[in-house]
């Protein structure tokens, strides 16, 4: 490996062995990446060589900014995450009228144009997505669950929250459920 100034770039030191860094690293064959994520935290991601017949392993390091060792990490890279991990986490459906389905789990949820095999890109946070989904948007007190949906024979579609509701008829008027209730006095 190289070392390099994070100011200017310059050659600090050149052609030393990963070892040098951590006995662990001495395991790689090549670095893939090397990169200082969002938080500080300094990442190497390699393979380490293989053997006979099998594929290369990819291995995570972590720079540890205590003692300034390369620690091995248990990272899954490329894992979204899903409310979606178990069907228990469901916490609503609808078919719309081109027959997608739509799972909400919490502040997500998930569409299916056949077979139950998520499209392409699911799942999406409600928030700032669904608006682009079937052209009305939930309100704020929306975005972080909803308890229940259906669509009704007409395709209007109604999402539940709490104790009120909304329809795709009109997704800016928010209906308390209380309200579609009449008690008629006895004659």
């Amino acid at each position: 490996y190289w070392t390099y100034s994070k100011d200017d770039y310059t050659l600090l030191e050149s052609a030393m062995s990963l070892s040098n860094l951590s006995e662990d690293l001495a395991l790689l064959s090549q670095i893939d990446a090397a990169f200082t994520d969002a938080t500080g935290k300094q990442w190497l991601i390699g393979r380490r060589n293989r053997e006979m017949g099998e594929t290369a392993l990819a291995m995570y390091f972590c720079k540890n900014e205590k003692t300034g060792k390369w620690e091995k990490q248990d990272k899954v890279v490329g894992k979204v995450k899903s409310n979606f991990d178990t069907l228990e986490k469901i916490d609503a459906s609808f078919v719309d009228q081109d027959g997608k389905t739509y799972l909400f789990a919490g502040n997500q949820y998930m569409r299916y144009s056949e077979d139950l095999v998520a499209d392409e890109g699911y799942p999406k946070m409600i928030k700032g997505n669904w608006i682009n989904e079937l052209e009305y948007d939930f309100p704020e007190e929306f975005y972080e669950s909803i308890d229940a949906s259906f669509t009704n024979l007409d395709g209007v579609t109604f999402i539940f929250k709490d104790d009120q509701f909304i329809s795709s008829e009109d997704a800016s008027h928010i209906i308390p459920i209380l309200s579609l209730i009449h008690i008629s006095e006895p004659t």
